[in-house]
């Protein structure tokens, strides 16, 4: 109660918690200020505990002690109902649920928190879900509470604080009682001397006396480096006064001798003058010996000139004197805001105006092992949350310009990033860089990293190529990044969640994937800027041509070269390559090699659109190619659990090797030619010299219009001439007079699904893939111990003869009995359903 008496009403309200708003009365001050008495054992415990070693009383947190003024505030945020959705209740947010994580593991029960709160409202049931959690902070301790109604999320939020007059001590174990001076002698008391000569000699002394302000102070070291430095850029303040000897007009010399209205003119001898004159002492000035020479009266137009050119001096170096005045003003009040703000109140990318109002502040929150660092553009607080009378000081590492000018401002300002500048309006990613409400970070490469690229990269950049904004888009972060979080080595992602490393090595020097950061933290108002000696690139911001050089695929390069169409793939952008391992090229016949017509076509159906990782493909996905009217087959197979990868195929050609990214596409590798398919099922059984006996039966028995559906994949497995004639003489002279006959056989060969080879698993006792044939049988495919695929009891000799509208596998075998039609390595009957072997097998293992 003495505490809570003794407190400062007007100054609490400074505080980051504003205005309580409750629904339970809690909106009262004397209800909401509450100071904990220290709690203590009884006397005889305290004798138990002392026999045991133990500490008489015990350990009580700071915020259940005395002297800790507890607020609440409520928050409700109304959420517009979905027509198209029947849930009307708000679900967590990401934040809310990392917040949740990371602050329950640390206090899975907290006590002051749950007496915080009204248990009768927390206990409604027209709240679905909640979410409370508490985080020791550098001077509170708060609490929060999210409810989730119907179109309702309640924030309930509860600080414990020291009351005023007190503060948490060193080892945070209590409020003590302490005495505040105004801004000026804290900032004396810390050690901010240089600081504040210069805010008294500017006049600013009066603000950080009387004023309710926040201060951020640099070290001495740090404002006599920014003084003393002769960085001179486009974004910096230039308020360094020159010595008096800097600021001598080296045209006239004035001397007390000298005699406007006198003949006895006294002139500087300019062309002796490092030979002959000599200085000479003049109250507090030093000037070189004058020299006398007589000049007649027409010499008085020269006298008079020279006394207006000294006017005219006089008044440039007031000026220039009141506008250096101005800046340091300026700079100054960009260290100040307006309020008392504490590292609590800290929020990771939050941007405030300073009491310069042409500059902003922006704060950041890094956590860096076991530390929490804390900066405000780009300058590490190093001494935290020193209170004052009228505010909070706090200590940092550097001395900060002003803040007013966005990204583009930045590189559109600076004569040495007139290339960055340019590349990036003709990208088109300009507007990202203005935008006042992003948090980027942009390594920007001078004039001469760029022109490293060569005549030829740069002409091709500058006009229009695909991988331009690839290239760009690498050297943007969407964080806010300083420099000065980095001790030895780190990693960022940018936009593009590509991974770069920086590194700090011995002599300080910072690198970014072996590009030298060569000027840090050009802080702006969306963000930061840091120049780098070098373009950072990889393998994935190389043109499609370059990558298969670096792939190693250099048979399908030379067939690209061959057919003239390397500048092509290299002006394409959003597209997916599908290349051909180098032995698989090597089966390429030398008759097409040497037909560029047919070659091309060959090559224009490996390009397909949009660029897809493997990731986004689908089974019976069908990709459109560069080859007009032709399209990829996609088809995923899974070999679950025999194998937990999933097998790809693209015209049931095998993806060997996936998602190797080029700045205008992706490049998948595939172990075959892809050739396109020109024909529908049935014609391609009759263009093959092997089939004829399947064809003829398939006609017979009236599926030729099914074979020629556009939209259904279908799979035959086609008997060769040779099988048939391997059946009994009586049965084949059946087959092809019986109608009915040869349609079951016919059936027994068909499946409704692209099946390619790669699709087929191993054998397996566990489980085997049962595929149905149009007419219901059920058939086992599998591999068998030679990793030959089976299909029933036939063997496939030739896989994969791919038609625009399914698949051809050629086996050896017709299916003509019932015990064809089984694993009749293993088996006489039909094998089961792998579902039911899955529960037979599960329910004998439980046994």
């Amino acid at each position: 109660k003495e505490a809570a008496d003794n407190s400062d009403s007007e100054d609490n309200s400074a505080s980051p918690f504003k205005a309580v708003i409750s629904r339970n009365g809690l909106n009262d001050s004397s209800k909401r200020e509450q100071c904990k008495t220290k709690v203590e054992w009884p006397l005889h415990m305290q004798s138990v505990w002392s026999i045991l070693g133990l500490p008489r009383n015990p350990v009580v947190p700071w915020y259940k002690g005395s002297n800790v003024c507890i607020k609440r505030e409520e928050e409700d945020e109304i959420v517009e109902a979905d027509p198209a959705s029947t849930d009307v209740t708000p679900a967590p947010t990401e934040e809310d649920l990392l917040d949740y994580n990371l602050n329950q593991a640390m206090y899975p029960k907290d006590e002051p928190f749950t007496e915080s709160f009204n248990q009768t409202e927390l206990t409604n049931p027209e709240w679905h879900m909640k979410l409370s959690y508490c985080k020791d902070m550098d001077t509170k301790r708060a609490c929060f509470m999210k409810l989730y109604g119907p179109r309702i999320k309640r924030t309930i939020s509860v600080a414990y604080e020291c009351c005023h007059g007190y503060e948490l001590d060193s080892r945070k174990e209590k409020c003590e009682r302490t005495r505040y001076e105004n801004a000026a002698k804290t900032i004396q008391d810390i050690g901010g001397t240089e600081f504040l000569t210069l805010i008294t000699n500017i006049g600013l002394l009066n603000k950080i006396r009387n004023e309710n302000i926040t201060i951020f102070v640099p070290s001495n070291e740090a404002v006599a480096s920014y003084l003393t430095s002769n960085a001179v850029d486009s974004n910096s303040i230039d308020f360094i006064i020159e010595p008096e000897s800097a600021r001598r007009k080296r045209g006239i010399i004035f001397h007390r001798t000298n005699n406007p209205q006198g003949r006895d003119i006294r002139r500087h001898n300019i062309q002796h003058h490092n030979r002959q004159n000599e200085v000479q002492s003049d109250g507090d000035q030093e000037w070189p010996q004058a020299s006398s020479e007589e000049f007649d009266m027409n010499d008085i137009d020269w006298k008079r000139n020279a006394l207006d050119q000294h006017e005219a001096h006089k008044r440039t170096y007031a000026y220039e004197h009141e506008e250096s005045q101005s800046k340091l003003e300026k700079a100054l009040l960009g260290h100040m805001l307006e309020g008392r703000i504490s590292t609590d109140d800290f929020v990771d990318e939050k941007v405030v105006f300073s009491e310069n109002r042409d500059s902003v502040i922006r704060m950041n929150t890094w956590n860096i092992g076991n530390e929490r660092v804390k900066t405000v553009n780009c300058a590490r607080l190093t001494s935290i949350n020193h209170k004052c009378s009228n505010g909070m000081v706090h200590m940092i590492d550097r001395m900060f310009k002003p803040v007013s000018r966005s990204i583009s401002d930045v590189i559109g300002g600076d004569p040495e990033l007139s290339l960055l500048n340019t590349l990036f309006a003709s990208s088109g990613l300009m507007p990202m860089l203005s935008d006042k409400n992003q948090h980027l970070t942009l390594f920007a490469p001078t004039n001469a990293a760029i022109n490293k690229l060569g005549h030829a990269i740069l002409h091709k950049m500058q006009h229009g190529d695909p991988c331009l904004k690839r290239i760009l888009r690498r050297h943007i972060l969407p964080i806010t990044f300083c420099s000065s979080i980095v001790y030895k080595q780190g990693q960022v992602r940018n936009i593009d969640g590509d991974v770069m490393d920086i590194d700090r090595v011995a002599d300080d020097k910072l690198f970014l994937n072996g590009s030298q950061i060569v000027i840090r933290d050009i802080v702006t108002t969306n963000g930061v800027v840091h120049v780098i000696d070098a373009v950072v690139m990889s393998d994935q911001d190389q043109p499609l041509s370059k990558a298969l050089e670096n792939g190693g695929y250099r048979y399908f390069l030379d067939a690209v070269r061959s057919a003239g169409l390397e500048d092509y793939i290299d002006e394409l952008n959003n597209v997916t390559l599908f290349v051909p391992t180098n032995d698989a090229m090597e089966e390429l016949g030398q008759d097409i090699l040497r037909n560029p017509s047919k070659l091309r076509e060959i090559l224009l159906y490996h390009i397909a659109t949009p660029e897809t990782k493997t990731c986004g493909l689908s089974h019976e996905q069908v990709l459109p190619t560069k080859l007009h009217n032709r399209n990829i087959h996609i088809n995923l197979y899974s070999h679950f659990p025999i194998d937990l990868e999933t097998e790809v195929t693209a015209q049931c050609g095998r993806l060997t090797m996936r998602n190797k990214m080029a700045c205008n596409g992706i490049m998948h590798e595939v172990d075959r030619i892809l050739l396109p398919s020109e024909h529908d099922l049935l014609e391609t059984l009759k263009s093959q010299p092997d089939f004829t006996i399947f064809y003829r039966l398939l006609i017979q028995s009236g599926f030729a219009d099914q074979m020629r559906r556009k939209n259904v994949s279908t799979t035959i497995f086609a008997p060769t001439d040779s099988a048939f004639y391997a059946l009994p003489k009586e049965d084949f002279r059946k087959l092809l007079n019986d109608t009915v006959n040869a349609s079951k056989i016919v059936q027994n060969h068909i499946i409704e699904e692209p099946l390619c080879c790669a699709g087929v698993a191993p054998n397996n006792w566990f489980m085997t893939r049962n595929v149905d044939c149009i007419n219901g049988a059920k058939v086992p495919v599998y591999r068998d111990t030679s990793g030959r695929v089976r299909y029933g009891s036939a063997t496939v000799t030739t896989c994969d003869l791919t038609a625009s509208n399914g698949i051809i596998h050629t086996i050896d075998k017709v299916l003509n009995q019932s015990n064809d039609l089984s694993r009749g390595d293993l088996m006489e009957s039909c094998f089961p359903d792998p579902f039911t072997t899955i529960r037979s097998a599960t329910f004998f293992i439980r046994l």
